[in-house]
């Protein structure tokens, strides 16, 4: 356990508790929804299945096929299934919080080798181009943002399903409503707005304290799923949830997700300080432009501060670190007022909440988001040796010599390389990290209620 960059002892942690101290708060946040986030199960517990982000609340053998009960606490979740096991899997996944209108693209890939528990399973051959049964279908639910997926799982194998809008979709929309303040008139006018404006997905940025009663957070759910929208929340200073009852209700406030290419980025900074695990979320980032957008509950520029990061040094640190990784907006919960201030090229605003005048909500748009490729479901949809790769047809490769004249190995995809913008064109018009690809835009702006 580290924070404040060291690692905390016993006598520490005691203080902590026995002062009131939030700074373990954060640090027990982020452990609950590490060890939430994932479940084995199987034979010998061979298998496995995560979810970023979101949490996995039930894993159930029934006749042969698993089911999988897992609910997402942000936009667009990844869902990975290890098969250790050296026979097929049948597998239905139950997965809650989701937009029921989007799509979940298979990509597989060879067992990580910590997963190979089964001597038949140590290699690494796989046959990238097999084909994955899946069958997406969405229960009669009264909340209507949960969709089943039955899928088989081939053995020795890692299956990733990446939540996302059709391929055709030139356009993502996300509502950003500042903090509740347990103004539940502010809460439905600002989420039937939302769905007004067509939103794929509702973000809030805390003070969601009012929400640990039962009744009341039934309610709540109702109102925005009610609406087919799935919803976060990001945890503020206000929100005096014991640590462990705060993820199981809301998920993780820590995790990086893709929408597109596009970055979304979430830090629980709600005590003031960030643990080495933390800062590692964004410095383990690829420094590159497809730009990002980052959240959390306080203002990342009063470092130095009670309203921001109370370490000047760590607090510049995480800025920086934010611009050369491409953020181009970082949003928090504000005052009464809806602000705005610059860093570089990074955008930060404030975003007020029920006590805004006029009251209002941000909706943030990708336009864009997608590479104008080949659309696929599985491999099998596409030629060569492509893989379905999110939805898109992709070359897969293992190092560069495996990719075509003018093409480079990344992230295990074949793409055009280049030094500037002028050396791509077509789909994929911007050189950003020696890779051709294509940048979203992003437009933020505020809607009155």
């Amino acid at each position: 356990m580290h924070c404040f960059g060291g690692t905390l002892g016993p006598l520490f942690i005691g203080l902590i508790i026995l002062f009131g101290g939030c700074e373990l708060d954060s640090v027990l946040r982020y452990e609950t929804a590490e060890a939430l986030a994932s479940q084995r199960f199987g034979e010998d517990d061979r298998m496995r299945v995560n979810i970023s982000p979101g949490r996995v609340a039930d894993v159930e053998e029934l006749d042969s096929t698993f089911n999988v009960a897992a609910v997402s606490s942000g936009p667009f979740p990844t869902i990975t299934f290890n098969n250790g096991t050296t026979s097929s899997q049948s597998l239905t996944l139950t997965l809650g919080n989701v937009n029921s209108a989007w799509t979940f693209s298979p990509l597989l890939n060879a067992l990580p080798s910590s997963e190979r528990k089964a001597p038949d399973c140590a290699t690494d051959a796989l046959e990238t181009r097999a084909s994955i049964s899946l069958a997406t279908s969405v229960p009669s639910t009264v909340l209507g943002t949960t969709v089943r997926i039955e899928l088989e799982l081939p053995p020795c194998a890692q299956v990733q399903l990446h939540a996302q809008p059709a391929p055709a979709s030139a356009l993502v929309r996300i509502a950003i409503i500042g903090g509740l303040e347990g103004d539940r008139s502010f809460l439905s006018a600002a989420v039937v707005h939302a769905a007004d404006l067509g939103v794929d997905y509702v973000q809030f940025l805390g003070n969601v304290a009012f929400l640990a009663d039962d009744t009341v957070f039934g309610e709540f759910e109702t109102t925005v799923q009610g609406q087919g929208l799935p919803y976060g929340v990001i945890v503020a200073p206000d929100d005096t949830f014991a640590p462990s009852d705060f993820v199981q209700r809301f998920g993780g406030s820590d995790y990086v997700t893709e929408i597109g290419q596009m970055r979304w980025i979430a830090l629980d900074t709600a005590s003031g300080e960030l643990t080495d695990e933390q800062l590692a979320i964004v410095t383990g980032l690829e420094e590159r432009r497809p730009p990002g957008i980052f959240l959390s509950s306080i203002a990342l520029l009063d470092f130095g501060t009670t309203e921001g990061l109370r370490s000047t040094a760590l607090g510049a640190r995480l800025v920086e670190e934010l611009a050369s990784r491409g953020v181009l907006l970082a949003l928090n919960s504000g005052g009464p007022e809806h602000t705005q201030r610059q860093f570089g090229e990074v955008g930060f605003r404030d975003l007020a909440g029920a006590s805004a005048e006029p009251a209002s909500i941000a909706i943030v748009e990708f336009r864009r988001p997608w590479p104008n490729l080949t659309s696929c479901t599985t491999s099998v949809d596409c030629s060569g040796n492509d893989i379905c790769d999110r939805g898109f047809c992709r070359s897969r490769c293992a190092a560069d010599t495996e990719c075509d004249a003018g093409e480079g190995c990344s992230a295990g995809i074949c793409s055009l390389t280049c030094s500037a913008d002028a050396d791509c064109a077509g789909p994929l018009p911007s050189c950003g990290a020696g890779f051709c690809e294509q940048d979203p835009e992003i437009a933020l702006t505020l809607s009155r209620l």
